[in-house]
């Protein structure tokens, strides 16, 4: 009888560190797209050389796709017109077994 237990209990510890790897995993894919979307985002900013209706539609995108970004302007005005700019983008690490949700951020200057 002593033995059916412990398969039941090793069979239960199995089974809940599959679902602990499973969140983990896609937790970290989580994180993996916000990434992708920081650099695409980027990409397309820099190429509009800093145009505000751009970046307030980049805004608007990150928001539908469950990002919150904030993006600040510089300009150095030391060898002619240089620009560049600040992108904070704050995106929910979610751990679903746990009920726990977490902003984090990644923050990069173009």
């Amino acid at each position: 009888m002593g033995s059916v237990w412990k398969i039941v209990l090793s069979f239960v510890l199995i089974v809940m560190l599959t679902a602990v790897g499973m969140m983990i995993t896609s937790a970290n894919a989580d994180a993996a797209a916000a990434g992708d979307y920081m650099e695409e985002v980027s990409a397309v900013i820099r190429e509009s050389n800093y145009n505000q209706m751009v970046i307030e539609q980049c805004k608007k995108e990150a928001v539908e796709n469950g990002y919150d970004m904030h993006v600040e302007v510089y300009e150095r005005q030391a060898y002619g017109q240089c620009s560049y700019a600040k992108i904070i983008l704050r995106y929910p690490y979610r751990l679903p077994v746990f009920r726990a949700e977490v902003w984090k951020k990644k923050e990069r200057i173009i």
